[in-house]
């Protein structure tokens, strides 16, 4: 009687040790009830940030910056920027090694001396011109004059035709008696447009002779505003 109870208590025992022992891989999370994994049941430092729902993790103190990264390629260069005011927006030029002469005491062009000269829309310019040239006056007791256009007005200072850019010294000089001669003249201020510069040369006497040779016409267009 005794040993039929023992083996019933071994046949029991057995059984029930083998119904609690579950295989591998066989709990889930169909078998797991809500809320029953607690903190308690958790290793500490064994979750990760992709186990938490954003949101979850309140954000930590900003770090320290990093180093700063390889300079980046030049970028491409910008449009130009608007020129202040007294800015040399233009330079134009003509020159001669053509000699050319008048004996005409109303003022005539001298040939291939226009240039024009444009301001952009929304400005204003003033211009300053320089005129040099190899010159010789002779002939009879007159003198010799230039002066410069700008749409058709005389450039200032306008002297009308009291500027005698070389003279006869009272008929001593010759043909043969060259001298180099410069003059400067500018303008007010100008608008917006086309302007046409251009040298005209006179004598004071019909007997008078004007020959010019070896001369050059610079304008600088400086902006206004």
């Amino acid at each position: 009687m005794i040993m039929a109870c023992v083996a019933l208590a071994v046949a029991l025992g057995g059984t029930g040790y083998a119904a609690l022992r579950l295989p591998p891989n066989s709990v889930g999370t169909r078998q797991l009830k809500n809320n029953a994994v607690i903190s308690a049941k958790v290793k500490n430092h064994s979750l990760r940030g992709v186990d938490f729902k954003p949101g979850q993790i309140p954000q930590g103190p900003a770090g320290r910056p990093g180093p700063a990264g390889p300079a980046g390629p030049v970028g491409p260069a910008g449009p130009p920027g608007v020129a202040a005011p007294g800015y040399v927006a233009q330079v134009v030029s003509q020159s001669s090694t053509t000699a050319a002469n008048t004996s005409s005491t109303s003022f005539v062009d001298l040939p291939n001396s226009a240039q024009v000269i444009t301001v952009p829309n929304g400005e204003t310019a003033r211009l300053y011109i320089w005129f040099t040239a190899e010159s010789a006056c002779s002939g009879g007791t007159g003198s010799c004059r230039v002066r410069v256009l700008v749409d058709g007005n005389q450039a200032l200072p306008a002297s009308g035709s009291d500027f005698n850019f070389d003279s006869t010294d009272g008929g001593i000089e010759t043909l043969s008696s060259w001298e180099g001669h410069a003059m400067a003249r500018l303008t007010d201020t100008i608008g917006a447009g086309s302007h046409t510069v251009k040298v005209q040369f006179s004598t004071s006497l019909a007997a008078t002779s004007l020959w010019l040779d070896d001369w050059a016409l610079i304008i600088e267009r400086v902006k206004a505003s």
